[in-house]
């Protein structure tokens, strides 16, 4: 019963916003146009004071498994690599192709690790979880910046997807975060306090925009390609490379961290860069909404399974 409420207590606040946001679009508070809008302020200024933030309160003294690292990047890599094969084959849409790619390998790490990390494993595996974000955020984002130039209907050539990189707000956030860290100096409370105030908003405003723009019309023709996408999100993928980590001798927390990272459900920052960069938006963020809800199941159900068989 306490997985479920681990699981519950992660995903409850997912629902409240969604529900809010629905309430201001029932109230005609909100429109399309400053939803659109909204969410590429959030894209531009938000996420990356989020991104910034979580990279410098990463503390000091806990040190990754080198093994954990190159396991998840090199696994990460590959599933991108056999996405962009498959799924050109079931969808026709370059604009849909590269939304619903990033959907399935990206997930909501940061949300989701801590929590749920700190909850089974203490205060250790809330600072593993946390210094895992430095591996998974740019990981992350630089994936999504490739996958949705390729997809962008423009010819990508190496130099434009260097420079989408290079100019994409979210790994700009990362990337000023890590050189923050590496200087021999701390946030000052004064300013600490103002920048957890607009990273905590982001993702609450997010998910409320999501919420606002979500309709039962707009998820019409698309079941299938939800359905489907969710059941690789939630129990293919991380069936199937949990099951190789396990074959590599990799258990306890390593292993949940992993989990999480291919596990977890699809991240709200996926719909404003795919919006942002000449992808399906709406699709995106019908992704986010039932991966979401369905992981609360799926959570609950993948912690049940690996504290039965001795994984954690």
């Amino acid at each position: 019963m306490n997985n479920f409420r681990i699981a519950f207590t992660a995903v409850l606040p997912f629902i409240c916003y969604l529900f809010f946001g629905g309430v201001l679009r029932q109230a005609r508070l909100v429109d399309q146009k400053f939803l659109f809008q909204l969410n590429k302020v959030l894209f531009k200024a938000f996420f990356p004071v989020l991104m910034f933030r979580n990279i410098i309160r990463i503390e000091g003294g806990t040190v990754l498994s080198l093994r954990m690292v190159l396991f998840a990047v090199f696994v990460m890599l590959g599933l991108v690599a056999v996405l962009m094969v498959f799924i050109p084959r079931i969808e026709s849409k370059d604009s849909r192709r590269g939304v619903i790619i990033q959907a399935i390998y990206r997930g909501n790490f940061v949300l989701f690790a801590l929590p749920l990390t700190e909850s089974i494993f203490g205060e250790a595996g809330s600072a593993m979880g946390s210094l895992m974000m430095i591996v998974s955020i740019p990981v992350y984002n630089i994936l999504a910046v490739i996958v949705l130039s390729i997809y962008s209907g423009k010819k990508p050539s190496f130099l434009s997807i260097l420079k989408d990189i290079a100019s994409n707000p979210l790994i700009d956030g990362i990337l000023v975060g890590i050189v923050f860290n590496l200087l021999p100096v701390t946030m000052p409370e004064a300013l600490m306090t103002p920048l957890n105030a607009l990273a905590n908003c982001t993702t609450p405003m997010a998910i409320c925009v999501l919420g606002a723009r979500l309709t039962v019309q707009s998820i019409k023709g698309n079941e299938k390609i939800i359905a489907l996408s969710c059941f690789l999100k939630l129990v293919i993928i991380p069936l199937l490379i949990t099951g190789l980590a396990v074959l590599v001798g990799i258990r306890g927390l390593e292993w949940f961290l992993l989990f999480i990272y291919f596990g977890a459900p699809t991240a709200v920052s996926s719909v404003s860069m795919a919006e942002n960069m000449g992808g399906d938006g709406e699709l995106a963020g019908q992704l986010v909404v039932f991966t979401t809800l369905l992981s609360l199941i799926s959570i609950f159900c993948w912690i049940l399974i690996a504290r039965g068989v001795g994984l954690i």
